[in-house]
């Protein structure tokens, strides 16, 4: 349907743009009038996604969900995995912990390959959240290097290693998401986020060029700035 493939591309064009709203009313007309055609299953892991993007965590969800529930269908196969770990996020940022548990054990029926490092991550961001440190720690550092996940592994690292107050174990984590390159928008942040992290920990300990170095790394156009 050429129509529908045109708002598709549309919709996708607002999303890469961050015009989370409009991106969501273009995807929410196909999911919700034209279920039958191919586009359907981008355009419904797309207006969750939007929703994520755009702060409308209740219905980010609901659409996630509805995503899982034609799990078995092929075409919905590439979205089960982002899916999860979006659903994950949202039990975290919401503190509604009630479904997490089944999450992760879809995530476990997925091939072992294409979850090697997505559970660990998770895992270690749930129990973080839920005030277990000792379990955190040893979630993220099951994260192998190279992963989807690796930095942002190292860097919640570092946060734990701050929360107990072992600074250079923190430091020392710290510079390990900066020794892998950043590859995705989410990589940038965790980097920025990092050198946020070793400024301040190198003004406690009052290494003032050191803290004034990291800083210097924040790109101007960061909205960590």
């Amino acid at each position: 349907n050429q129509y529908v493939e045109e708002k598709l591309a549309d919709a996708d064009m607002f999303f890469r743009l961050g015009f989370y709203e409009e991106a969501s009313i273009l995807y929410l007309d196909i999911v919700e009038n034209y279920p039958d055609q191919t586009a359907y299953a981008d355009a419904l892991f797309n207006l969750a996604e939007s929703l994520y993007k755009g702060d409308d965590p209740y219905g980010a969800r609901e659409y996630f969900e509805r995503l899982l529930q034609q799990s078995g269908q092929m075409r919905f196969r590439p979205y089960v995995q982002p899916a999860l770990g979006r659903l994950i996020e949202l039990s975290i940022r919401m503190e509604d912990f009630e479904g997490i548990e089944r999450y992760f054990a879809e995530l476990n029926r997925l091939p072992a390959a294409e979850v090697a490092a997505i559970t660990p991550y998770f895992r270690g961001k749930y129990y973080f959240f839920r005030g277990n440190l000792a379990e955190a720690e040893r979630s993220f550092l099951m994260v192998p290097d190279g992963a989807e996940y690796t930095l942002r592994a190292r860097y919640f690292l570092g946060v734990v290693y701050v929360k107990r107050t072992e600074l250079d174990r923190a430091l020392e984590a710290f510079q390990g998401v900066l020794r892998s390159p950043a590859t995705t928008d989410e990589d940038e942040t965790t980097v920025d986020l990092t050198y946020l992290a070793i400024g301040r920990i190198q003004y406690e300990q009052q290494h003032e060029d050191e803290a004034i170095d990291a800083y210097q790394h924040i790109s101007t156009d960061s909205p960590l700035f």
